[in-house]
């Protein structure tokens, strides 16, 4: 077959042939040359393996925002991997910390560290202090995060003044102190509107908690299905928020590491007074217990409820859209709050100093302690937290439960605190135990209660 035309022209479709396959072969030459180029670059940058031991397997919002860190961490850091593991996937069957608490001690009683981030929340190093019978033991084998300058400047100046978070670490900040809580009054918007209330957000006296239940005390009269006024996870806490919350206001702005017996009684006795007001109503007569397939508070089929912040991360595997009529409001106090807030903030990440990439599981806890990510920590789990937020209270798009934390923030301006009331009136060696519930189920008047607990305060000294 002839391959030139007339005038010894290349016939037209071979020609087109040629010229394809000149333009392929060059580039194949050129895309060989890129990629040995490429690998030339990546002659001698080794591949670091950070493992990574993590909690929260079950909280959506907190694993995947700890996921889609390692992620981000790997994009950002070519020659890192990050092995991220959590814990109840680690040790399955396991309910508790009781797994991880075993496997970090046995890296401090045999020197040889396997991870280069652990678990360490709080019950975790409770249960490690125990065993060592050291509480100092952090400082032995943990970096202290608070000798790098950017680690004191990503966290609220609040919580690095306070020396309550190194004393509850044995004396140094281990890790980020990402995580944060605060007790609520909890309320369901759609229960509030078919009763006809308007609960404030912010600022909730007792006098106001009073008139809702009252009110919702008058409807449960003629309502075809009543609703339970006043709901709890369990007994502890109403007797711990509810009954605290107001003792802390009747002691008004005073230091409570000093003790004035006169002063602290008459905040006690104000506060069980009324706790008896509040009885008058019934609050608890259909408070049944929660769990997994029945909550009441979702359900609409109570007005309050009394939780900690953490328990929305629980509410949000639950039901994605009963959720969003589920709202925090500030735990009641009388006429002005008291000096600090119910809650507190943890860290719960730790790198031992013999960890095999210490220097490079530092470097992630610091991309941990970002704006960035403490800004998804609030939007992903409706949590506060330590780490330094830019965002501020009035922000677009910020939700309900994230302008409640910001304002709990402002007003009490970062002074959280998980405290013993007992110790507050009586002194730091006092074990008296001052539990409201017996006065809101009618069981005993306030009088009597009070009574008591002068007598049990005899008793102990």
């Amino acid at each position: 077959m002839r391959i030139l035309g007339k005038n010894g022209i290349l016939r037209q479709p071979f020609l087109y042939l040629i010229t394809i396959f000149i333009v392929l072969t060059g580039c194949s030459g050129n895309s060989s040359n890129s990629l040995k180029e490429e690998q030339k670059k990546n002659v001698g940058v080794a591949m670091t393996q950070i493992d990574w031991m993590s909690t929260w397997t079950f909280r959506k919002g907190k694993r995947k925002l700890v996921e889609d860190a390692a992620r981000e961490y790997e994009i950002l850091n070519q020659n890192i991997k990050i092995n991220l593991k959590f814990t109840q996937e680690l040790w399955k069957n396991v309910n508790s910390a009781e797994q991880p608490f075993q496997h970090i001690l046995s890296m401090i009683q045999s020197g040889k560290t396997d991870w280069d981030i652990v678990n360490l929340d709080k019950q975790t190093y409770t249960n490690i202090s125990a065993s060592l019978k050291d509480d100092k033991w952090t400082a032995k084998y943990l970096v202290n995060f608070e000798e790098f300058d950017w680690f004191r400047e990503s966290h609220k100046s609040s919580v690095i003044n306070d020396s309550k978070y190194r004393q509850s670490w044995g004396g140094i900040l281990p890790g980020p102190l990402i995580e944060g809580y605060y007790h609520a009054f909890w309320y369901n918007k759609k229960v509030a509107e078919r009763i006809g209330l308007h609960i404030k957000p912010m600022g909730m006296t007792f006098d106001d908690l009073v008139g809702y239940i009252s009110k919702a005390y008058e409807y449960n009269k003629t309502a075809a299905q009543k609703v339970i006024l006043l709901l709890e996870a369990t007994p502890s806490k109403i007797k711990t928020d509810l009954l605290n919350s107001l003792i802390i206001s009747a002691l008004g702005n005073i230091d409570t590491s000093k003790i004035d017996r006169v002063h602290n009684l008459a905040a006690l006795k104000r506060a069980l007074l009324a706790m008896e007001k509040l009885a008058r109503y019934k609050p608890l007569d259909m408070v049944t217990s929660i769990n997994k397939d029945v909550d009441p508070l979702l359900d609409e089929k109570a007005l309050f409820g009394i939780f900690p912040s953490t328990t929305y991360n629980i509410w949000e595997a639950t039901d994605k859209e009963k959720i969003k009529n589920v709202v925090p409001v500030e735990l009641p106090v009388f006429e002005t709050p008291g000096i600090f807030y119910i809650g507190s903030y943890q860290s719960v990440w730790a790198v031992f100093k013999n960890a095999p990439h210490r220097e490079e599981a530092i470097r992630l806890i610091r991309f941990m302690c970002s704006n960035d990510i403490a800004e998804r920590w609030v939007s992903n789990t409706k949590n506060p937290t330590a780490l330094n937020v830019r965002i501020d209270a009035s922000a677009f798009g910020q939700d309900e439960i994230e302008k409640f934390n910001k304002e709990i923030e402002r007003k009490y301006q970062g002074k959280l605190t998980i405290y013993n009331i007992s110790k507050i009136l009586f002194g730091s060696q006092s074990s008296v135990t001052i539990d409201g519930l017996p006065i809101l189920r009618g069981d005993i008047s306030a009088d009597n209660y009070y009574d008591q607990v002068l007598k049990e305060s005899r008793k102990k000294k």
